[in-house]
């Protein structure tokens, strides 16, 4: 497949993720199922103009320190290993990724497929990925639940005063401030 392909296929699955390692980890596992699809592979300039076309459009989109990226690099890092078996001429069987070594995708004559998966990466990552509210979103940080969801424990940190410290605060701000404007 074209790894530029896998790229945004990664960055579009990092919507699923909370951090950028996970990002990273999925994009790579996603990148095994994505060479079990038939598809059609390129020459080596060509598939680093496409990839550095697609580590661009993403960092452009989403920032280069974004989830987003890190599935991009996550996924595009296993044909790293296609590039090196090319270059220094070691056969595919001696290669480690099993998508790889053994079975790498039925080969086809065309790019239907690999056109299409990454019309709907894009169109994931253009339409900002997921409509659900990210975990720990302002709703649900002034307590608003919505229907069928349970809400989950925040960590505490140190380093944060605790919402009840915040509130009694906050309300003693307040009453000072009544008392010397009243």
């Amino acid at each position: 497949m074209i790894v530029a392909v896998h790229a945004l296929t990664g960055a579009a699955l990092s919507h699923l993720c909370r951090t950028r390692r996970q990002a990273f980890v999925l994009g790579f596992v996603s990148h095994m199922a994505c060479d079990a699809l038939p598809h059609r592979d390129l020459e080596i300039p060509q598939e680093a103009c496409f990839l550095g076309g697609a580590l661009t459009l993403v960092a452009c989109l989403r920032g280069p320190s974004s989830k987003e990226f890190a599935g991009a690099v996550g996924a595009a890092v296993p044909d790293m290993e296609n590039l090196a078996g090319r270059m220094l001429g070691i056969p595919d069987e001696k290669l480690l990724l099993p998508t790889h070594n053994t079975y790498h995708g039925r080969k086809t004559a065309g790019f239907g497929m690999q056109v299409a998966l990454a019309a709907a990466a894009l169109g994931v990552l253009l339409m900002g990925g997921s409509r659900l509210p990210p975990v720990g979103s302002a709703g649900e940080r002034r307590g608003e639940e919505s229907e069928g969801t349970t809400r989950l424990p925040r960590a505490v940190s140190p380093w944060r005063a605790s919402p009840a410290r915040n509130d009694s605060l906050g309300r003693r701000s307040r009453a000072r401030v009544a008392s010397r404007s009243g």
